[in-house]
């Protein structure tokens, strides 16, 4: 429902408010001109379409990240624990897509969704404006994933996938094209664009290079890495988007090691919370000897007072005698 749904229903509530105005005064929907903005049945569904934006725009969205909030103890968790934790499997699709300590990304999410589709919808369709939008949630998206890398990397049948850097190239190529079309509006002139050949086979070409440029990124990543692995390129490691993971002597698969990786800090955690536990008892008996020695020194005292009363009564024995 998020990536889909969501997005979809959005769009269908914002696009009952927009109207166009023309020459004659009458208003009509933007979506359907065939329908009257001020007629009785569209203001009962303007109402209406109200009630759903605090249903579907803020509600889902709401309910959403409060679960996550709430549960954000489970989740930002080693991933084979949070995996198997059966108390948040009726929400995994809201966080098991990425990294334990960004449980919130999903609202984040939901909420570029809802921008990029309905949001877009309320202002002027094809305007400068709603482009300039465009590009400003979209430029913002990519610097939460590039800052955050909240994916996770993805290891199957020998190759790894980086989506923080599949989602980024996603990004650029969004912005790119938005960019483009920025330019165009901005050359356009009485419904006519003014614009010279060899900038409209420029702008062609750059808009070409926009749709398929996240291919080529990957493509780069993916023979670069595999490169790397093979030794015919310097700098050793992978590549960070798609990387073959090639079987070596003493290898492990990768969901093995993460595994190992995530059993060595578990470990430590509670060599760390022994210690702790030790250190403490430590000092209980260190308070506990201290009261010992006091103990030892005021019995030490009593025997030296009993001793002297002791040998005051054999004085007073021995006079009494003479």
């Amino acid at each position: 429902m998020n990536s889909f749904i969501l997005p979809m229903l959005t769009t269908l509530i914002f696009s009952t408010f927009p109207c166009k105005t023309f020459d004659d005064g009458k208003r009509l929907l933007m979506a359907d001109l065939s329908i009257d903005c001020d007629s009785a049945t569209h203001q009962a569904y303007r109402d209406y379409a109200k009630s759903m934006v605090a249903v579907f725009v803020v509600g889902i969205p709401a309910m959403c990240h409060t679960l996550l909030y709430v549960n954000r103890a489970k989740i930002n968790r080693p991933l084979h624990i949070r995996n198997e934790d059966e108390s948040i499997k009726f929400m995994h699709f809201l966080w098991e897509h990425y990294q334990p300590q960004c449980w919130w990304m999903e609202t984040v999410e939901m909420a570029r969704r809802i921008m990029m589709t309905g949001g877009l919808v309320l202002i002027l369709r094809g305007s400068a404006e709603q482009i300039i939008l465009a590009v400003i949630v979209s430029v913002a998206s990519v610097r939460i994933v590039a800052r955050n890398k909240p994916f996770l990397v993805v290891e199957e049948k020998g190759f790894k996938l980086d989506n923080n850097h599949l989602a980024e190239a996603m990004q650029w190529q969004l912005v790119a094209t938005l960019v483009c079309c920025l330019l165009l509006r901005f050359l356009e002139v009485g419904g006519k664009t003014e614009m010279s050949v060899l900038g409209e086979t420029t702008l062609d070409v750059a808009l070409v290079c926009a749709q398929f440029g996240a291919l080529l990124f990957m493509l780069g990543r993916s023979v670069q890495g595999l490169l790397k692995r093979l030794g015919w390129c310097g700098g050793g490691g992978g590549g960070d988007l798609v990387v073959p993971v090639l079987d070596a002597p003493g290898d492990g698969e990768g969901e093995t090691e993460t595994l190992l990786r995530e059993q060595v800090k578990e470990g430590e955690l509670r060599l760390r919370q022994r210690d702790q536990q030790l250190r403490e008892r430590d000092k209980d008996l260190l308070q506990r000897d201290a009261a010992l020695q006091e103990r030892d020194a005021a019995l030490q005292e009593r025997d030296a007072a009993l001793q002297e009363r002791d040998a005051r009564i054999r004085e007073l024995e021995v006079s009494k005698d003479v």
